[in-house]
């Protein structure tokens, strides 16, 4: 009986493990997505073209609105807010044409979605 309680525990325990690189996986895959359609986006309001910029910023967020389904389970809604609020003021940057605070928003955008990223990475810390 014991054997048995023993070897089911041990395939949760690597069912947790295999899901949670499954996860990590898939964040580090659309966090790339956003990524780069907020990079393009800055490249096309350096270039002056802010309504291309605004379309791939636009882009990146409704991606990311897209995701709540996801996020909402498993980010923790304090990192979904910052997000949230970095995508709105890159936004409002590229609609008002500002390309220096545009590129202050995009540099904090970029690193909510990298931080959030590294937050679901296993590390030692994470573990013990």
């Amino acid at each position: 009986m014991m054997m048995k309680q023993e070897i089911a525990a041990i395939v949760i325990l690597l069912l947790l493990l295999v899901g949670s690189l499954v996860n990590i996986r898939y964040l580090d895959s659309v966090t790339e997505e956003m990524l780069s359609l907020a990079d393009e986006a800055m490249d096309f309001a350096r270039a002056g073209d802010f309504s291309a910029a605004v379309q791939k910023a636009e882009n990146a967020a409704n991606y990311w609105a897209e995701l709540d389904g996801y996020t909402h389970i498993f980010i923790r809604h304090p990192e979904i807010d910052a997000t949230t609020d970095a995508f709105c003021e890159l936004l409002g940057e590229l609609y008002a044409g500002d390309v220096d605070e545009a590129l202050g928003a995009h540099l904090k955008l970029r690193e909510r979605l990298l931080s959030m990223a590294r937050m679901e990475h296993i590390t030692f810390g994470s573990v013990f």
